[in-house]
């Protein structure tokens, strides 16, 4: 959606083929005076996006587009990926989706023996969980991360939550102990047909006591035997993917571009700046 777009990339820009038939956002940023393409913080996918079909030459004119321009790292979307040429610069990367069109019980046939156990073990500690739209635990969220987020980045996941909250399609899923005390924190976005996961936060008791695999075990029932389909969104690291796996997610497979060589280049260029503006100092 452009709403999401105009957070996470402000003045993006859109490739557009024939009356708007074929649309590719291209999220733009400018630095040492050069301006290049690069994939937007909370972004898995973008790509070639249309109601018809896209065949291999309408994807041949959008790929030169980015091979002309100064691109780092650019996802197209999964539906992108039979259109492609082959080439050696661009390598699939692992999503999981589960689709929730099944009664809970039979969705959680599928489920790992070890997902199944735990969160079991969670259901004995009579944890709670709450939807809350006010009142966000955001210093918890950020503080508990495993990769903590930049100030800036801290600020864009905030905005891109209070607008798909203000869209009613923002969904915070808190989980707390028996006395209240919070343990783990999950943010989706539901859209269309699909729940978006954007990120989950434990402290060190809620990793003890299950509370992740109790969010996503309230999700799945929650909402199963509808259509729609629950996108983990990721992940290339092998325990993260396990977890959702383990939700009986399935395996879908979206293209990265990258130009490693001008990734490089913008990395030397900022050390060398970041160096002339060290010596500057100390003068």
């Amino acid at each position: 959606m452009a709403w999401y777009l105009d957070i996470v990339s402000p003045g993006w820009e859109g490739a557009i083929l024939g009356n708007y038939e074929y649309i590719m956002p291209i999220p733009k940023k400018y630095r040492f005076g050069i301006h290049y393409i690069i994939q937007p913080f909370l972004t898995q996918q973008l790509g070639i996006f249309s109601e018809k079909k896209i065949n291999k030459q309408i994807a041949n004119k959008f790929y030169f587009l980015l091979k002309k321009k100064h691109t780092v790292l650019y996802n197209l979307n999964y539906s992108n990926t039979s259109v492609l040429p082959q080439n050696p610069k661009h390598k699939l990367l692992l999503n999981l989706e589960l689709n929730l069109n099944k009664e809970y019980d039979e969705l959680k046939q599928n489920f790992s023996k070890n997902t199944k156990r735990n969160i079991k073990k969670a259901k004995k500690l009579n944890l709670n969980i709450k939807d809350t739209v006010k009142n966000i635990p955001y210093e918890f969220y950020f503080h508990n991360l495993r990769f903590p987020f930049s100030p800036k980045e801290e600020k864009l996941f905030k905005s891109v939550i209070k607008e798909s909250v203000n869209r009613s399609e923002g969904i915070i899923k808190v989980c707390t102990d028996i006395s209240g005390q919070l343990l783990s924190v999950a943010f989706f976005i539901n859209h269309k047909n699909r729940i978006t996961f954007l990120g989950s936060s434990s402290s060190k008791e809620g990793y003890d006591k299950y509370a992740a695999f109790y969010i996503f075990d309230h999700m799945i029932e929650k909402y199963s035997g509808n259509d729609l389909s629950l996108d983990f969104e990721g992940s290339q690291t092998k325990g993260v993917a396990r977890f959702y796996s383990g939700f009986g997610s399935v395996p879908t497979f979206y293209p990265q571009v990258s130009n490693k060589p001008f990734k490089t280049l913008l990395s030397i260029k900022k050390m060398i700046l970041k160096t002339i503006k060290t010596n500057n100092v100390c003068l």
